[in-house]
């Protein structure tokens, strides 16, 4: 009995001749398979995008051994290392959190790019050349010279040619604002069609690349997380610049499911609240231009596309901003090109109203004296100002608007149009004329809001507002831009290459693998002596 226990006792000492040398072996793979990532993580150092490496490893476990016979678990621990694959080392948090706040700042960004270059247009300087400025108000202070001039000399040619001149000045400020205005809302339109077409390029791409993920997983027989690195990094790279232009949610597809024909290794990415790629499918936006405004629809529903920020929303805030009062269901309370264009129009119906109705004309030239009646009863007045037409022709006050306001045929024609009486001295009118134009106040109606004041303080109000929109907006920027920061560098001390760390690794892996490599030696100088000479002193 004793003599069994004994040999049972023997038996359990004993293990596999090679299990050190497996467990050797297991190690030095290990130790180069990480030196080779640590060396592919400095090699890419500087690629956009790139995500660190790192080798997963387990350690081979006893239990995993199976026999039909019993045997002790103690005898065959010491297997070594088992590699699992490689994996990236990404936050998905960081990722979201990075991706939302891009497109806050994405949208904050572009509403101050394009609000800073419509106070370009309509901007107003003092100082220009000589000292006299541009703008409209400086046209208001020629006008306001001139009439004064005008006043103290009501029957002069000259001066009144210097008053019709001014007159005209002002209506060409105006035409090229509006001109200016619409030019640039153009080049703003063309940018938003490249915008749009960056995102339906960028949302294919990323279906693309989520088949060659796909492909890539069942042909190499990935397991769990692991998988094509750099496809994924290249995907992940497009969706971060998604994210600048809108709202974007990922899933990532971790089974198979044969009902939506989801496969593993792609992902669902939600755009603008619209699943605009799953798998290799992908939905496209079209741009359309409805009732004068720009939208964006989802081809494959044609629904609206909603979003809450993002460089589109910007775009379509800026473009279709008509302000505080929107008319139609596309039109955005952000003021934009439609509230600023209108503002103008107003100045220039506002202005045009006003000296239209000033100086009344003439029954007789005889008798200068006795004004012209209509059919009512009622004065009627000379009109100074009218709406342009592409012949050159100028209608009388028909539809005046800030691009096609003009002065009259008539007094272009003949600036003495502006003298009531060439016999008289009398200035009544003029004063009038210089009261409207500096005292006055006016009601700027129109269909974004209204105001009353004189002319220089409906200047100023808009360009008052346009200036604290702007400085909402880079106030708005400059916040985001600190978050946006702030998580990049938080994400990117997960996901970057540190040269420091690596280098590290780099030491340790080798000291690793010189360790496993004095191991292997060991174990060999071990069966030497069992083969050797414990085998032969037997023999």
């Amino acid at each position: 009995m004793a003599q069994r226990k004994k040999a049972a006792q023997t038996k359990k000492m004993i293990r596999p001749t090679f299990l050190g040398f497996e467990a050797s072996k297991t190690a030095l793979y290990a130790s180069q398979k990480a030196m080779d990532v640590t060396g592919h993580n400095l090699s890419n150092i500087t690629t956009e995008g790139y995500t660190r490496q790192r080798v997963d490893q387990t350690s081979n476990s006893a239990g995993d051994y199976v026999s039909r016979y019993a045997i002790d678990q103690t005898t065959y621990a010491g297997m070594g290392v088992n590699v699992n694959g490689v994996e990236q080392l990404r936050s998905k948090q960081l990722d979201q959190s990075f991706r939302n706040q891009y497109g806050i700042t994405g949208y904050y960004d572009k509403v101050s790019t394009m609000l800073s270059q419509v106070e370009d247009v309509l901007q107003e300087l003092d100082d220009g050349a000589n000292e006299n400025g541009y703008g409209l108000r400086s046209s208001l202070s020629e006008m306001y010279n001139a009439l004064q001039d005008f006043s103290t000399n009501a029957n002069s040619v000259p001066i009144a040619g210097v008053v019709a001149n001014s007159f005209s000045n002002i209506c060409d400020v105006l035409n090229q604002k509006a001109t200016q205005l619409e030019d640039l809302e153009a080049t703003f339109v063309n940018e938003f069609h490249a915008a749009n077409d960056r995102v339906n390029e960028i949302l294919k791409e990323i279906a693309t690349l989520n088949e060659k993920v796909e492909n890539s997983i069942l042909a190499n027989q990935y397991q769990g997380t692991f998988g094509p690195n750099e496809l994924k990094d290249q995907r992940n790279l497009l969706i971060d610049e998604l994210s600048k232009y809108g709202k974007v949610n990922v899933t990532e597809i971790s089974r198979i499911d044969d009902k939506t024909k989801d496969t593993i290794g792609g992902v669902i990415v939600v755009f603008n609240s619209q699943t605009a790629v799953r798998g290799k499918e992908y939905d496209r936006l079209m741009v359309q231009k409805v009732n004068g405004q720009e939208e964006l629809h989802w081809r494959s529903d044609g629904k609206l596309m909603n979003s809450s920020q993002g460089e589109l929303k910007a775009y379509l805030d800026i473009l279709n901003g008509s302000g505080p009062n929107p008319i139609n269901e596309t039109d955005t309370r952000q003021r934009g090109f439609p509230y600023y264009k209108e503002k103008l129009n107003a100045f220039a119906k506002a202005l045009a109203d006003t000296f239209n109705n000033l100086l009344p004309k003439v029954d007789d030239q005889v008798v200068p004296n006795i004004n012209k009646l209509d059919e009512n009863g009622n004065v009627m007045y000379r009109n100074f100002f009218g709406e342009a037409q592409p012949d050159g022709t100028v209608l009388d006050f028909e539809n005046v608007t800030a691009k096609n306001i003009s002065i009259s045929n008539a007094l272009r024609t003949d600036p003495t149009f502006l003298i009531y009486d060439k016999n008289s001295t009398v200035n009544d009118y003029i004063l009038t004329m210089v009261d409207q134009l500096v005292n006055k106040p006016h009601d700027f109606g129109n269909i974004h809001g209204d105001f009353t004041g004189t002319f220089e303080e409906f200047i100023g109000n808009y360009t008052a507002t346009l200036g604290n929109d702007i400085s909402l907006a880079n106030t708005n920027l400059d916040a985001s831009l600190i978050i946006t920061q702030e998580i990049l560098n938080s994400r990117d001390s997960v996901m970057g290459v540190s040269e420091t760390e690596e280098t590290t690794n780099m030491l340790i892996y080798n000291r690793s693998f010189q360790a496993a490599a004095r191991m292997m030696t060991t174990m060999d100088d071990m069966l030497d002596i069992i083969v050797n000479q414990i085998g032969g002193a037997i023999a």
